[in-house]
């Protein structure tokens, strides 16, 4: 995804994800929110007070309840990244 981000620095990225050196300031968001009521990943919250599971993601499970069987994916619709993330820098 971030190879097609002009913006984005992929090589830089990358490096940042496999070593780790993001983690903490993932945790430490973590610990500071423990209100948030995570449903799952991705599960993001936006300035404001917006949040959003599985952005674009349309799924059920198999088995009828959330567990039970496998999960399917019904449709995947990308486009909503730009959109959230505009609202995110927005604040």
């Amino acid at each position: 995804m971030a190879e097609t981000c002009e913006a984005v620095d992929h090589d830089a990225l990358r490096q940042a994800l496999d070593d780790g050196r993001a983690r903490r300031a993932v945790m430490d968001c973590f610990e500071a929110a423990p209100h948030l009521d995570v449903k799952g990943s991705p599960h993001l919250f936006l300035p404001g007070g917006a949040e959003v599971h599985n952005p674009g993601i349309r799924m059920h499970w198999e088995g009828g309840k959330p567990g039970r069987g496998p999960l399917v994916i019904d449709a995947d619709d990308p486009s909503v990244y730009r959109d959230l993330l505009t609202r995110a820098a927005a604040g």
